[in-house]
């Protein structure tokens, strides 16, 4: 139960950016031909998965206490930490989910079953199967192994994508990867217990955003919450 509590609250925020991932990124990289191209719409897509992604994440984990007892109750408090990992491992998640979708869309078949499917099961299987032996990390040993599962994976097709099409991180993305470690790191490190922390964390969000996201990348970003807000008001 507290494992899908973690899940469940994944499974609330994700479509956010998977719905940009298949709505625009899939055709979009379905129509391009040349390596240039190419490298230039996965660096556009990381960058804008990894901001999205990230500020959700972050918002789950500094207000995870009151969406535990919100969407759940006290009881599932035990899942306080799980959710906090979780948080993390969707990042890494997103930014697997970005290369393997850019493989499908060029018919890049062998990698997608190679790395995404068999090599990540495969790979989750065996950390959890060490992970759940470990003294002291009990429950926490699945979310855990999701956590290195998706790292080892993003590291795996960045591999792939560098042998294929030269692929290589813009400096300003890598300049969003450091600010993004460091940023979630500090929220970690930061304890719980009052508003005055509580209030700290969010306006360290803030600055995070301030420090990472241009005008332009804020102004797409609130285009697509706002269409998926009205996807969801049309369907109901």
């Amino acid at each position: 139960g507290y494992f899908q509590v973690a899940y469940a609250v994944s499974a609330y925020y994700l479509p956010f950016v998977t719905n940009a991932l298949w709505g625009h990124f899939y055709p979009e990289m379905c129509s391009l031909k040349t390596k240039e191209d190419i490298n230039r719409e996965l660096n556009q897509f990381i960058r804008f998965a990894l901001l999205v992604s990230t500020a959700i994440a972050a918002g789950s984990i500094i207000f995870r206490k009151y969406l535990i007892l919100i969407l759940f109750s006290n009881k599932f408090m035990y899942a306080y930490d799980l959710l906090g990992i979780q948080a993390v491992g969707d990042i890494f998640l997103v930014i697997f989910s970005t290369f393997s979708t850019a493989l499908m869309a060029r018919r890049k078949f062998a990698g997608v079953i190679g790395i995404s499917a068999i090599g990540y099961n495969a790979l989750l299987l065996t950390i959890y199967f060490f992970m759940a032996r470990i003294h002291g990390i009990d429950y926490r040993s699945l979310n855990s192994a999701l956590v290195l599962a998706n790292i080892v994976i993003v590291a795996a097709h960045m591999l792939y994508a560098r042998l294929d099409t030269g692929f290589l991180l813009t400096g300003k993305n890598v300049s969003l990867v450091i600010k993004t470690g460091i940023f979630i790191a500090i929220l970690f490190v930061l304890p719980d217990g009052s508003l005055a922390l509580l209030a700290g964390k969010v306006a360290l969000l803030a600055v995070w955003l301030a420090l990472s996201i241009t005008k332009d990348e804020a102004r797409r970003g609130f285009d697509v919450v706002l269409s998926f807000i009205r996807r969801k008001q049309a369907r109901a």
